[in-house]
């Protein structure tokens, strides 16, 4: 059984597709970081101006449809997986209890 930091892994790359909001932020926190456990972490900006970074993941790379654009396109090959809503959920928690 895979564990949550491998889904973490193989979601939070398939998230680099998702480029909204990134744009937003201007200069070098513009820009998304990738930590050392390869998440992506985003900067966002509040409606009051303050700068945010946000955790961005899929909550599942599975597809039925074969879009010819879509890296998620059920005729790429490659490992599908998905979390759910409470693996995800608990897994935010354990990085953000240990701010990695």
């Amino acid at each position: 059984m895979m564990d949550l930091f491998e889904k973490i892994e193989i979601l939070g790359q398939a998230a680099q597709y998702d480029i909204c909001g990134s744009y937003l932020c201007q200069g070098k926190a513009g820009h998304r970081q990738k930590s050392p456990l390869g998440r992506w972490i985003y900067p966002a900006v509040m409606p009051d101006g303050r700068e945010i970074r946000l955790l961005k993941v899929l909550m599942s790379n599975v597809c039925e449809n074969d879009c010819l654009y879509c890296c998620n396109s059920c005729t790429q090959d490659f490992r599908r997986v998905s979390f759910q809503p409470e693996e995800l959920a608990r897994l935010f928690f354990q990085l953000w209890h240990s701010r990695r």
